[in-house]
Protein backbone atom coordinates (compact mmCIF):
# COMPACT_ATOMS: atom_id res chain seq x y z
CA UNK A 1 0.00 0.00 0.00
CA UNK A 2 2.77 2.43 0.87
CA UNK A 3 4.48 1.89 -2.48
CA UNK A 4 1.20 2.30 -4.38
CA UNK A 5 0.47 5.61 -2.65
CA UNK A 6 3.96 6.84 -3.37
CA UNK A 7 3.66 5.98 -7.04
CA UNK A 8 0.30 7.73 -7.27
CA UNK A 9 1.76 10.87 -5.78
CA UNK A 10 4.60 10.76 -8.27
CA UNK A 11 2.22 10.43 -11.17
CA UNK A 12 0.00 13.30 -10.09
CA UNK A 13 3.02 15.50 -9.76
CA UNK A 14 4.61 14.56 -13.05
CA UNK A 15 1.46 15.48 -14.92
CA UNK A 16 0.37 18.41 -12.82
CA UNK A 17 -2.89 16.62 -11.99
CA UNK A 18 -5.09 16.95 -8.96
CA UNK A 19 -4.83 13.94 -6.60
CA UNK A 20 -8.55 14.15 -5.92
CA UNK A 21 -9.25 13.18 -9.54
CA UNK A 22 -7.38 9.86 -9.39
CA UNK A 23 -9.16 6.79 -10.77
CA UNK A 24 -12.52 7.96 -9.47
CA UNK A 25 -15.27 5.43 -9.85
CA UNK A 26 -17.69 6.28 -12.63
CA UNK A 27 -21.37 6.63 -11.74
CA UNK A 28 -22.95 3.21 -11.65
CA UNK A 29 -24.58 2.30 -14.96
CA UNK A 30 -24.99 -1.01 -16.78
CA UNK A 31 -22.55 -0.14 -19.56
CA UNK A 32 -19.80 0.85 -17.14
CA UNK A 33 -20.39 -2.21 -14.99
CA UNK A 34 -20.09 -4.42 -18.07
CA UNK A 35 -16.82 -2.74 -19.04
CA UNK A 36 -15.53 -3.16 -15.52
CA UNK A 37 -16.48 -6.83 -15.39
CA UNK A 38 -14.71 -7.50 -18.71
CA UNK A 39 -11.55 -5.75 -17.53
CA UNK A 40 -11.45 -7.37 -14.08
CA UNK A 41 -11.94 -10.80 -15.67
CA UNK A 42 -8.40 -10.50 -17.07
CA UNK A 43 -5.41 -11.68 -15.00
CA UNK A 44 -4.10 -8.94 -12.72
CA UNK A 45 -0.71 -8.82 -14.45
CA UNK A 46 -2.39 -8.28 -17.82
CA UNK A 47 -4.59 -5.51 -16.40
CA UNK A 48 -1.50 -3.75 -15.10
CA UNK A 49 0.24 -4.24 -18.43
CA UNK A 50 -2.70 -2.65 -20.26
CA UNK A 51 -2.60 0.39 -17.97
CA UNK A 52 1.15 0.67 -18.45
CA UNK A 53 0.74 0.49 -22.23
CA UNK A 54 -1.98 3.16 -22.18
CA UNK A 55 0.34 5.37 -20.13
CA UNK A 56 3.08 4.98 -22.73
CA UNK A 57 0.67 6.27 -25.35
CA UNK A 58 -0.09 9.31 -23.19
CA UNK A 59 -3.67 8.18 -22.57
CA UNK A 60 -3.49 7.10 -18.92
CA UNK A 61 -1.95 9.11 -16.12
CA UNK A 62 -2.55 6.84 -13.16
CA UNK A 63 -0.80 4.04 -11.36
CA UNK A 64 -0.75 0.59 -12.94
CA UNK A 65 -2.64 -1.10 -10.11
CA UNK A 66 -4.94 -3.29 -12.20
CA UNK A 67 -8.05 -1.54 -10.91
CA UNK A 68 -10.86 -0.19 -13.05
CA UNK A 69 -12.36 3.25 -12.70
CA UNK A 70 -13.29 6.21 -14.85
CA UNK A 71 -9.64 6.99 -15.60
CA UNK A 72 -8.94 3.51 -16.98
CA UNK A 73 -12.25 3.33 -18.85
CA UNK A 74 -11.75 6.74 -20.47
CA UNK A 75 -8.21 5.78 -21.49
CA UNK A 76 -9.46 2.61 -23.21
CA UNK A 77 -12.18 4.59 -24.99
CA UNK A 78 -9.62 7.19 -26.10
CA UNK A 79 -7.40 4.44 -27.49
CA UNK A 80 -10.24 2.82 -29.41
CA UNK A 81 -11.30 6.21 -30.77
CA UNK A 82 -7.75 7.00 -31.87
CA UNK A 83 -7.34 3.82 -33.90
CA UNK A 84 -10.88 3.95 -35.32
CA UNK A 85 -11.90 0.70 -33.62
CA UNK A 86 -15.34 -0.06 -32.19
CA UNK A 87 -15.65 2.23 -29.19
CA UNK A 88 -17.12 0.02 -26.47
CA UNK A 89 -14.62 0.39 -23.62
CA UNK A 90 -13.61 -3.28 -23.84
CA UNK A 91 -10.25 -4.52 -25.15
CA UNK A 92 -10.32 -7.87 -26.94
CA UNK A 93 -7.17 -9.95 -27.66
CA UNK A 94 -6.40 -8.27 -30.99
CA UNK A 95 -6.68 -4.77 -29.52
CA UNK A 96 -4.55 -5.74 -26.52
CA UNK A 97 -1.91 -7.05 -28.92
CA UNK A 98 -2.00 -3.85 -31.00
CA UNK A 99 -1.88 -1.70 -27.86
CA UNK A 100 1.10 -3.65 -26.54
CA UNK A 101 2.96 -3.25 -29.83
CA UNK A 102 2.35 0.51 -29.90
CA UNK A 103 3.55 0.85 -26.32
CA UNK A 104 6.64 -1.23 -27.11
CA UNK A 105 7.48 1.23 -29.88
CA UNK A 106 7.12 4.15 -27.47
CA UNK A 107 9.42 2.44 -24.97
CA UNK A 108 11.91 1.60 -27.70
CA UNK A 109 11.94 5.22 -28.90
CA UNK A 110 13.50 6.31 -25.59
CA UNK A 111 15.29 3.03 -24.88
CA UNK A 112 13.35 2.40 -21.69
CA UNK A 113 14.90 -0.52 -19.83
CA UNK A 114 14.54 -2.00 -16.35
CA UNK A 115 17.85 -1.66 -14.56
CA UNK A 116 19.18 -3.47 -11.50
CA UNK A 117 21.81 -1.29 -9.86
CA UNK A 118 24.45 -3.50 -8.27
CA UNK A 119 25.80 -0.64 -6.16
CA UNK A 120 22.56 0.21 -4.34
CA UNK A 121 20.28 -2.79 -4.84
CA UNK A 122 17.62 -0.58 -6.40
CA UNK A 123 15.58 -1.54 -9.43
CA UNK A 124 14.24 1.17 -11.69
CA UNK A 125 13.34 1.98 -15.27
CA UNK A 126 15.40 4.43 -17.29
CA UNK A 127 15.20 5.96 -20.81
CA UNK A 128 18.73 4.91 -21.78
CA UNK A 129 18.59 6.40 -25.28
CA UNK A 130 18.02 9.82 -23.73
CA UNK A 131 20.51 9.40 -20.86
CA UNK A 132 23.75 8.53 -22.61
CA UNK A 133 26.27 9.52 -19.95
CA UNK A 134 26.91 8.01 -16.53
CA UNK A 135 28.78 9.47 -13.61
CA UNK A 136 28.52 7.64 -10.29
CA UNK A 137 24.81 7.17 -9.57
CA UNK A 138 23.67 9.71 -12.16
CA UNK A 139 22.51 8.99 -15.70
CA UNK A 140 22.38 12.14 -17.79
CA UNK A 141 22.28 13.60 -21.26
CA UNK A 142 25.62 14.79 -22.54
CA UNK A 143 24.21 18.34 -22.83
CA UNK A 144 23.12 18.32 -19.18
CA UNK A 145 19.44 18.95 -19.99
CA UNK A 146 18.10 15.74 -18.50
CA UNK A 147 19.18 13.51 -15.62
CA UNK A 148 18.11 10.60 -13.46
CA UNK A 149 19.99 10.48 -10.17
CA UNK A 150 19.84 7.69 -7.61
CA UNK A 151 20.60 8.36 -3.97
CA UNK A 152 20.94 6.43 -0.75
CA UNK A 153 21.04 7.81 2.77
CA UNK A 154 22.05 5.65 5.73
CA UNK A 155 22.21 6.01 9.48
CA UNK A 156 21.40 9.48 10.81
CA UNK A 157 21.18 10.85 7.26
CA UNK A 158 18.21 8.56 6.54
CA UNK A 159 15.80 11.04 8.13
CA UNK A 160 12.81 11.43 5.82
CA UNK A 161 11.37 14.41 7.67
CA UNK A 162 14.65 16.32 7.49
CA UNK A 163 15.11 15.51 3.79
CA UNK A 164 11.53 16.49 3.07
CA UNK A 165 11.86 19.80 4.92
CA UNK A 166 15.05 20.62 3.05
CA UNK A 167 13.53 19.92 -0.36
CA UNK A 168 10.29 21.81 0.30
CA UNK A 169 11.75 24.93 1.94
CA UNK A 170 11.48 27.89 -0.48
CA UNK A 171 14.89 29.09 -1.65
CA UNK A 172 13.98 31.45 -4.44
CA UNK A 173 15.34 29.25 -7.23
CA UNK A 174 12.28 27.14 -7.92
CA UNK A 175 8.66 26.35 -7.19
CA UNK A 176 7.30 23.23 -5.53
CA UNK A 177 4.03 22.27 -7.23
CA UNK A 178 3.32 19.10 -5.30
CA UNK A 179 4.54 17.53 -2.07
CA UNK A 180 3.44 14.60 0.06
CA UNK A 181 4.94 12.96 3.14
CA UNK A 182 3.94 9.84 5.01
CA UNK A 183 6.04 9.82 8.16
CA UNK A 184 8.25 6.77 8.47
CA UNK A 185 7.37 5.58 4.97
CA UNK A 186 8.02 7.84 1.95
CA UNK A 187 7.79 11.32 0.49
CA UNK A 188 7.40 12.84 -2.96
CA UNK A 189 8.34 16.38 -3.98
CA UNK A 190 8.07 17.85 -7.46
CA UNK A 191 8.04 21.18 -9.18
CA UNK A 192 9.94 23.44 -11.55
CA UNK A 193 13.33 25.12 -11.15
CA UNK A 194 15.25 27.11 -13.77
CA UNK A 195 12.98 25.86 -16.55
CA UNK A 196 13.39 22.22 -15.53
CA UNK A 197 10.73 19.93 -14.12
CA UNK A 198 11.91 17.77 -11.28
CA UNK A 199 10.42 14.80 -9.51
CA UNK A 200 11.99 13.40 -6.34
CA UNK A 201 10.99 10.41 -4.30
CA UNK A 202 12.52 8.74 -1.24
CA UNK A 203 11.40 5.54 0.52
CA UNK A 204 12.46 4.39 3.97
CA UNK A 205 13.63 0.81 4.44
CA UNK A 206 11.07 -1.47 6.11
CA UNK A 207 13.89 -2.72 8.34
CA UNK A 208 13.82 -0.21 11.20
CA UNK A 209 16.98 -1.73 12.69
CA UNK A 210 18.99 -0.50 9.70
CA UNK A 211 17.96 3.08 8.79
CA UNK A 212 18.20 3.37 5.02
CA UNK A 213 16.46 5.84 2.68
CA UNK A 214 16.66 5.31 -1.06
CA UNK A 215 15.31 7.51 -3.79
CA UNK A 216 15.77 9.17 -7.14
CA UNK A 217 15.29 12.49 -8.90
CA UNK A 218 14.30 12.79 -12.55
CA UNK A 219 14.69 16.22 -14.13
CA UNK A 220 13.91 17.37 -17.66
CA UNK A 221 12.99 20.58 -19.55
CA UNK A 222 9.63 22.05 -18.57
CA UNK A 223 8.70 22.29 -22.26
CA UNK A 224 9.07 18.52 -22.76
CA UNK A 225 5.55 17.47 -21.82
CA UNK A 226 6.14 14.29 -23.82
CA UNK A 227 8.45 13.13 -21.02
CA UNK A 228 5.68 13.14 -18.43
CA UNK A 229 4.85 9.58 -19.50
CA UNK A 230 8.48 8.61 -18.88
CA UNK A 231 8.15 10.01 -15.37
CA UNK A 232 5.11 7.79 -14.84
CA UNK A 233 7.04 4.76 -16.09
CA UNK A 234 10.01 5.48 -13.83
CA UNK A 235 7.71 5.92 -10.82
CA UNK A 236 5.81 2.72 -11.53
CA UNK A 237 8.99 0.70 -12.00
CA UNK A 238 10.90 1.96 -8.96
CA UNK A 239 11.71 -0.70 -6.35
CA UNK A 240 14.08 0.79 -3.77
CA UNK A 241 14.23 -2.41 -1.74
CA UNK A 242 13.48 -5.19 -4.17
CA UNK A 243 12.65 -8.44 -2.47
CA UNK A 244 13.27 -10.89 -5.31
CA UNK A 245 16.10 -11.57 -7.78
CA UNK A 246 15.89 -9.77 -11.08
CA UNK A 247 14.10 -11.69 -13.86
CA UNK A 248 16.22 -12.81 -16.78
CA UNK A 249 14.80 -10.07 -19.02
CA UNK A 250 16.20 -7.23 -16.92
CA UNK A 251 19.45 -5.58 -17.90
CA UNK A 252 22.32 -4.87 -15.47
CA UNK A 253 23.66 -1.39 -16.03
CA UNK A 254 27.28 -1.20 -17.13
CA UNK A 255 28.61 2.29 -17.70
CA UNK A 256 26.82 3.98 -20.56
CA UNK A 257 26.27 0.79 -22.53
CA UNK A 258 23.34 1.04 -24.98
CA UNK A 259 20.22 -1.03 -24.32
CA UNK A 260 20.17 -4.47 -25.92
CA UNK A 261 18.41 -4.87 -29.24
CA UNK A 262 14.91 -6.22 -28.65
CA UNK A 263 13.40 -6.01 -32.13
CA UNK A 264 13.13 -9.21 -34.15
CA UNK A 265 16.11 -10.15 -36.29
CA UNK A 266 15.31 -9.82 -40.03
CA UNK A 267 14.50 -13.20 -41.50
CA UNK A 268 17.44 -13.17 -43.91
CA UNK A 269 19.90 -13.35 -41.00
CA UNK A 270 18.49 -16.65 -39.75
CA UNK A 271 18.02 -17.59 -36.11
CA UNK A 272 19.48 -16.10 -32.98
CA UNK A 273 21.77 -18.20 -30.83
CA UNK A 274 19.06 -18.63 -28.21
CA UNK A 275 16.59 -19.95 -30.79
CA UNK A 276 19.16 -22.31 -32.26
CA UNK A 277 19.73 -23.82 -28.82
CA UNK A 278 16.00 -24.33 -28.37
CA UNK A 279 15.64 -25.88 -31.79
CA UNK A 280 18.57 -28.22 -31.23
CA UNK A 281 16.73 -29.69 -28.26
CA UNK A 282 13.89 -31.10 -30.35
CA UNK A 283 10.81 -29.32 -31.67
CA UNK A 284 11.98 -26.93 -34.34
CA UNK A 285 9.11 -25.14 -35.95
CA UNK A 286 6.26 -25.40 -38.40
CA UNK A 287 5.91 -26.32 -42.07
CA UNK A 288 2.83 -25.75 -44.21
CA UNK A 289 1.81 -28.52 -46.59
CA UNK A 290 1.35 -27.13 -50.12
CA UNK A 291 0.91 -30.35 -52.10
CA UNK A 292 1.40 -34.13 -51.91
CA UNK A 293 4.61 -34.72 -49.95
CA UNK A 294 5.61 -31.06 -50.19
CA UNK A 295 5.72 -28.31 -47.59
CA UNK A 296 7.26 -24.88 -47.08
CA UNK A 297 8.83 -23.40 -43.96
CA UNK A 298 11.04 -20.57 -42.74
CA UNK A 299 13.04 -22.93 -40.49
CA UNK A 300 16.51 -23.16 -42.12
CA UNK A 301 18.40 -26.41 -42.55
CA UNK A 302 21.35 -24.92 -40.66
CA UNK A 303 19.22 -24.85 -37.50
CA UNK A 304 17.46 -28.18 -37.97
CA UNK A 305 19.56 -31.27 -38.52
CA UNK A 306 17.69 -34.33 -39.82
CA UNK A 307 14.23 -32.76 -39.93
CA UNK A 308 11.26 -35.05 -39.31
CA UNK A 309 7.58 -34.52 -39.97
CA UNK A 310 5.12 -36.93 -38.36
CA UNK A 311 8.12 -39.03 -37.33
CA UNK A 312 9.37 -39.43 -40.91
CA UNK A 313 12.54 -37.92 -42.32
CA UNK A 314 12.07 -34.93 -44.60
CA UNK A 315 14.48 -33.42 -47.11
CA UNK A 316 15.25 -29.74 -47.62
CA UNK A 317 15.20 -28.28 -51.12
CA UNK A 318 17.99 -26.22 -52.71
CA UNK A 319 16.85 -22.81 -51.43
CA UNK A 320 19.48 -20.68 -49.66
CA UNK A 321 17.09 -18.04 -48.31
CA UNK A 322 13.62 -18.40 -46.81
CA UNK A 323 11.12 -19.71 -47.53
CA UNK A 324 12.50 -23.23 -47.81
CA UNK A 325 10.89 -26.33 -49.31
CA UNK A 326 10.64 -29.69 -47.57
CA UNK A 327 9.69 -32.97 -49.21
CA UNK A 328 8.87 -36.37 -47.78
CA UNK A 329 6.18 -38.91 -47.02
CA UNK A 330 3.79 -36.74 -45.02
CA UNK A 331 0.33 -35.17 -45.01
CA UNK A 332 -0.81 -35.33 -48.62
CA UNK A 333 -2.52 -32.18 -49.78
CA UNK A 334 -4.04 -31.89 -53.21
CA UNK A 335 -3.65 -28.15 -53.74
CA UNK A 336 -1.51 -25.27 -52.63
CA UNK A 337 -3.18 -22.55 -50.54
CA UNK A 338 -4.55 -19.48 -52.24
CA UNK A 339 -2.45 -16.38 -51.67
CA UNK A 340 -4.24 -13.28 -50.41
CA UNK A 341 -4.79 -10.65 -53.06
CA UNK A 342 -5.66 -7.40 -51.28
CA UNK A 343 -3.59 -6.36 -48.23
CA UNK A 344 -5.27 -6.80 -44.86
CA UNK A 345 -4.41 -5.87 -41.29
CA UNK A 346 -6.28 -8.72 -39.60
CA UNK A 347 -5.81 -12.47 -39.78
CA UNK A 348 -5.47 -15.72 -37.86
CA UNK A 349 -2.17 -17.41 -37.01
CA UNK A 350 -2.11 -21.18 -36.47
CA UNK A 351 0.68 -22.67 -34.36
CA UNK A 352 1.30 -25.36 -31.77
CA UNK A 353 0.45 -24.72 -28.14
CA UNK A 354 3.53 -23.94 -26.07
CA UNK A 355 2.42 -26.26 -23.26
CA UNK A 356 1.44 -29.05 -25.66
CA UNK A 357 3.39 -29.16 -28.96
CA UNK A 358 0.99 -31.77 -30.29
CA UNK A 359 -2.01 -29.44 -30.13
CA UNK A 360 -2.74 -26.73 -32.70
CA UNK A 361 -4.20 -23.42 -31.58
CA UNK A 362 -5.48 -20.44 -33.57
CA UNK A 363 -5.01 -16.85 -32.40
CA UNK A 364 -6.11 -13.44 -33.62
CA UNK A 365 -3.29 -11.79 -35.52
CA UNK A 366 -2.71 -8.18 -36.51
CA UNK A 367 -0.37 -7.39 -39.41
CA UNK A 368 1.72 -4.26 -39.07
CA UNK A 369 4.73 -2.55 -40.62
CA UNK A 370 7.70 -3.14 -38.32
CA UNK A 371 10.68 -1.05 -39.43
CA UNK A 372 11.50 -2.22 -42.94
CA UNK A 373 9.66 -5.49 -42.45
CA UNK A 374 6.12 -6.76 -42.30
CA UNK A 375 5.22 -8.32 -38.96
CA UNK A 376 2.39 -10.13 -37.23
CA UNK A 377 1.39 -9.35 -33.66
CA UNK A 378 0.46 -12.66 -32.05
CA UNK A 379 1.27 -14.80 -28.99
CA UNK A 380 3.96 -17.12 -30.37
CA UNK A 381 6.59 -19.22 -28.61
CA UNK A 382 9.99 -20.01 -30.09
CA UNK A 383 8.59 -23.10 -31.82
CA UNK A 384 6.26 -20.85 -33.81
CA UNK A 385 8.80 -20.29 -36.56
CA UNK A 386 7.07 -21.00 -39.87
CA UNK A 387 3.54 -20.62 -38.49
CA UNK A 388 1.09 -19.64 -41.26
CA UNK A 389 -1.12 -16.57 -41.10
CA UNK A 390 -4.44 -16.84 -42.91
CA UNK A 391 -7.15 -14.41 -43.86
CA UNK A 392 -10.61 -15.45 -42.70
CA UNK A 393 -11.44 -16.78 -46.18
CA UNK A 394 -8.53 -19.22 -46.01
CA UNK A 395 -6.10 -17.25 -48.20
CA UNK A 396 -2.49 -17.38 -47.03
CA UNK A 397 -1.12 -14.03 -45.81
CA UNK A 398 2.38 -15.17 -44.88
CA UNK A 399 4.65 -17.32 -42.72
CA UNK A 400 6.33 -16.30 -39.47
CA UNK A 401 9.95 -15.78 -40.44
CA UNK A 402 11.52 -14.75 -37.13
CA UNK A 403 10.13 -15.28 -33.64
CA UNK A 404 10.70 -12.50 -31.14
CA UNK A 405 12.25 -14.47 -28.26
CA UNK A 406 11.52 -11.59 -25.86
CA UNK A 407 7.77 -11.96 -26.27
CA UNK A 408 6.07 -10.62 -23.13
CA UNK A 409 4.24 -12.88 -20.71
CA UNK A 410 1.39 -12.34 -18.30
CA UNK A 411 1.16 -14.86 -15.46
CA UNK A 412 3.46 -17.08 -17.50
CA UNK A 413 1.26 -16.97 -20.60
CA UNK A 414 2.45 -15.43 -23.85
CA UNK A 415 0.76 -12.27 -25.05
CA UNK A 416 0.99 -10.57 -28.42
CA UNK A 417 4.36 -9.41 -29.72
CA UNK A 418 5.63 -8.48 -33.20
CA UNK A 419 7.18 -11.30 -35.25
CA UNK A 420 8.64 -10.68 -38.73
CA UNK A 421 6.85 -12.53 -41.56
CA UNK A 422 7.39 -13.43 -45.20
CA UNK A 423 4.51 -12.47 -47.46
CA UNK A 424 2.99 -13.76 -50.66
CA UNK A 425 5.69 -12.55 -53.05
CA UNK A 426 8.38 -14.69 -51.41
CA UNK A 427 6.11 -17.68 -50.93
CA UNK A 428 4.64 -17.69 -54.44
CA UNK A 429 7.92 -18.87 -56.02
CA UNK A 430 7.65 -22.21 -54.18
CA UNK A 431 4.01 -22.88 -55.03
CA UNK A 432 3.35 -24.95 -58.13
CA UNK A 433 0.31 -26.69 -59.50
CA UNK A 434 -3.30 -25.98 -58.65
CA UNK A 435 -4.16 -23.52 -55.92
CA UNK A 436 -7.22 -23.51 -53.70
CA UNK A 437 -9.90 -20.89 -54.21
CA UNK A 438 -10.71 -18.56 -51.30
CA UNK A 439 -14.14 -19.19 -49.84
CA UNK A 440 -16.52 -17.42 -47.51
CA UNK A 441 -15.25 -15.84 -44.32
CA UNK A 442 -14.91 -18.43 -41.55
CA UNK A 443 -14.83 -18.35 -37.78
CA UNK A 444 -11.47 -18.91 -36.15
CA UNK A 445 -12.53 -22.41 -35.12
CA UNK A 446 -13.68 -23.37 -38.62
CA UNK A 447 -10.48 -22.00 -40.12
CA UNK A 448 -8.44 -24.06 -37.68
CA UNK A 449 -10.37 -27.21 -38.67
CA UNK A 450 -9.94 -26.47 -42.38
CA UNK A 451 -6.16 -26.05 -42.14
CA UNK A 452 -5.28 -28.46 -39.32
CA UNK A 453 -4.02 -31.21 -41.64
CA UNK A 454 -1.78 -28.76 -43.49
CA UNK A 455 0.03 -27.27 -40.46
CA UNK A 456 2.85 -29.67 -39.64
CA UNK A 457 5.31 -29.82 -36.76
CA UNK A 458 8.97 -30.14 -37.69
CA UNK A 459 11.27 -31.85 -35.18
CA UNK A 460 15.04 -31.61 -35.33
CA UNK A 461 17.48 -34.18 -34.08
CA UNK A 462 20.96 -35.63 -34.39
Amino acid sequence: MRRAIGICAAIFLALGANPASAQAAAPADPKFEGQKAAFLALPEAQRKSIQDSLAWLGLYNGVDDGGFGKRTRDSIVAYQTGIHATVDGVLGPSLVAALTASADKARAAVGFQIVDDANTGMRYGAPLKLLDKRSGLTLARADGKMALTLDEKTGADADLSALYTKLTTPNGSGKVSYKALKAGAFFVVAGVAAGMKFYTRYDLSPDSAKPDARGFTFSYPEARADLDKVTIAIANSFEPFKSAPAPAATMPLAGAAPPPKTTPTPAATGLTKAETLVLASGFGGIALAVGPGKAITTLPASACAHPKIAGKLATYGPETAPPFSLSGDFAPKATAPALAGAPTDEGVVIAFAEIDPTKLVASDARLVTFGADRAVIAPLARGGLGAPIFARDGALLGLVADVNIKSPRVDGALIGAPHVILGGAEIAKLLTGDAATPGEAMSMGDLLKAEANAVLGVSCGP
